[in-house]
């Protein structure tokens, strides 16, 4: 695919994303099949360049597909009650001697996996404001609650980004046949969240919360029941759906 039309492609499921994100009656449902249409066309047109062995998505490289450059900095602040600071921001700027308009700043207090999480918050930030963003106050600092809804819809994006679905639910079947053959009686969930976070290269912290997201997507996917009312969401939930409904100790109740 030429590179015009890779970037008018990635413009229009960006507008189309951040039109439906500003809408005080968007459903739980259309809000997270957006998010996962958006974040899966990206990863399909781009998945030679953001996928790496293991499973690990290369986050960074992504961000460089798109002209957005990473810069560790620190971003300490004296009244954070957590003594880490300013976790990471998007800034756009244009300069003769910049390479890239837009940068993403990261605290270069974290650690390498926080790193990679504050990367992928920030391409949420990045892809749901494309191409009006101009630079603004929003940050991302973890683990305070967060101002406004872009912050929830970033942290979603950055959950699919970081833990495609497919993946997700490939790991847990084997984890679980694994189990099963050690003749485990039940599945530890502490100890699966641990093995999925150093799978996927994240860290333990934003496993929880990625999971958690993981989660309601699987749900509303499986209580769609294979019927989809648009073919964008087709494309991509039929493929989930089937993984799911072949495996159905991912559900119970």
């Amino acid at each position: 695919m030429a590179q015009e039309e890779e970037k008018d492609l990635y413009l229009l499921l960006s507008n189309q994303l951040k039109e439906n994100s500003i809408s005080l009656n968007l459903s739980m449902r259309d809000l997270y099949l957006s998010s996962f249409y958006l974040v899966q066309s990206i990863l399909d047109i781009f998945s030679e360049k953001c996928a790496l062995d293991k499973k690990v998505v290369d986050i960074q490289g992504l961000a460089n597909t798109f002209q957005v450059e990473i810069v560790e900095k620190n971003l300490q602040l004296e009244s954070c009650v957590f003594n880490q600071g300013m976790s990471g921001y998007l800034d756009y700027y244009k300069h003769k001697y910049k390479k890239y308009p837009w940068t993403i700043y990261i605290n270069n207090n974290m650690g390498s996996l926080t790193k990679r999480y504050v990367i992928a918050h920030e391409l949420g930030r990045f892809f749901l404001n494309y191409p009006s963003y101009k630079g603004d106050t929003s940050c991302y600092t973890n683990p305070l609650f967060p101002k406004k809804e872009e912050e929830q819809l970033c942290d979603i994006i950055a959950s699919f980004l970081l833990m495609p679905i497919g993946i997700v639910l490939d790991l847990m079947k084997e984890y679980i046949d694994n189990c099963k053959r050690q003749k485990k009686y039940s599945v530890d969930m502490y100890d699966w969240l641990s093995h999925l976070g150093s799978m996927m290269g994240v860290s333990d912290y934003h496993t929880v919360s990625c999971f958690q997201n993981i989660r309601y997507l699987g749900g509303i996917i499986f209580e769609s029941n294979g019927q989809w009312e648009q073919i964008k969401e087709k494309d991509y939930c039929s493929e989930i759906y089937k993984k799911i409904e072949e495996y159905p100790l991912f559900f119970l109740g």
